[in-house]
């Protein structure tokens, strides 16, 4: 049996409701299957129906019967390449698993970080997302998400953790991150949420929005009563960019040693002694 071409846009489904017997007929020249089928039904009406107009009510089916064939061509020929990096073997194999079910989803999984940096450094073609664990022993999650916009800066990453915490989804997103969710979440949600990042929506689950709308609630009815100065706000947020003294004092055209000498009226406002008790303290007080 000789299908025609265009066949090639139209679901199974689609193919499957034309009568088998069309497939008997020729093809006039320059129909598609979907004109070829009111073709051939026109073709057997009496004459005088023959040029009778088509309704209101026909034509827009048809064109929802193309259209649709179109978008479902679409998705069917773009896949979405996915990367799962995550170290614990039984919740990546699975999910990996999983999604690799779903239609336009390739999936690969590293055990760590490093392995995929070095996919990346030897010329492997960069996925569309990262689905990005962010406790892993050697590079953590958090510390990898700059490196992997370094190596892949079209990436979404996507933050896939059972970290709850509220410090990690703000450093994480702060770092470059899109989205973040929860292991917990599930297959439905995570699959979702990459459509959704793919799209250029953000998301995160129930249990991570809430840990974040809780934070600012915290931090609106206990305001601050540190004093920071203009500049001292700018270094605090640079910092917590994640940006070390020399690039800091490039970003705000002062010497290095002026960005010391904020760093030292930082910690003695803060009451820490590092930048990581720093920014630590700086979010209890909703200071970032």
């Amino acid at each position: 049996m000789q299908f025609p071409k265009i066949l090639g846009n139209l679901t199974f489904r689609q193919v499957s409701s034309i009568p088998s017997r069309l497939w008997q007929m020729e093809q006039p020249s320059g129909l598609n299957v979907l004109d070829w089928h009111i073709h051939s039904r026109v073709s057997r009406q009496p004459e005088h129906m023959q040029h009778k107009k088509p309704s209101q009510s026909h034509k827009c089916g048809i064109a929802f019967l193309q259209k649709n064939a179109e978008l479902r061509a679409v998705e069917v020929t773009k896949s979405i390449s996915v990367w799962l990096v995550d170290d614990e073997h039984d919740f990546r194999e699975t999910m990996a698993a999983g999604l690799s079910m779903e239609k336009g989803l390739g999936v690969r999984s590293f055990d760590c970080s490093e392995t995929a940096f070095r996919e990346l450094s030897h010329g492997s073609a960069p996925p569309d997302l990262i689905l990005l664990d962010v406790r892993m022993p050697g590079i953590g999650g958090l510390r990898s998400i700059p490196r992997f916009k370094q190596l892949a800066p079209t990436a979404k990453v996507l933050m896939l953790t059972m970290s709850d915490s509220r410090e990690d989804i703000e450093v994480s997103m702060q770092a470059g991150a899109f989205s973040y969710i929860r292991k917990t979440a599930g297959l439905n949600e995570t699959v979702t949420a990459i459509r959704k990042a793919i799209s250029g929506y953000r998301h995160l689950d129930q249990a991570s929005l809430s840990t974040v709308l809780s934070g600012f609630e915290s931090r609106r009815s206990k305001p601050s009563g540190i004093s920071l100065t203009l500049r001292e706000q700018e270094v605090l947020r640079l910092l917590d960019a994640g940006l070390g003294r020399e690039t800091i004092a490039m970003r705000l055209r002062i010497g290095e040693g002026t960005v010391v000498t904020h760093l030292k009226s930082l910690y003695a406002k803060l009451g820490v002694h590092k930048v990581t008790e720093a920014l630590r303290r700086a979010r209890e007080e909703g200071l970032i």
